[in-house]
């Protein structure tokens, strides 16, 4: 997957558990263009979420039928 410099810091902020508002501050631009990354983000990656984009970002695969549910 080829990301941008800016993609990338994105999704790293993302993984560190910044908010979009924390992320636009570090990297000095606005929360709209954040919020824009984003949307091309998941767009590029096929993703639906911040959260499945982050982890297709950094090459974690998440099998969801394999989680066990306690009861």
């Amino acid at each position: 997957m080829n990301l941008s410099m800016k993609q990338l810091q994105i999704v790293t902020c993302a993984a560190a558990g910044l908010t979009d508002k924390e992320t636009a501050l570090r990297l000095g631009v606005t929360h709209a263009t954040i919020s824009t990354h984003w949307v091309r983000l998941r767009g590029k990656m096929g993703a639906t979420s911040r959260t499945q984009a982050t982890c297709i970002a950094f090459g974690i695969v998440v099998d969801v039928d394999k989680l066990l549910v306690a009861s």
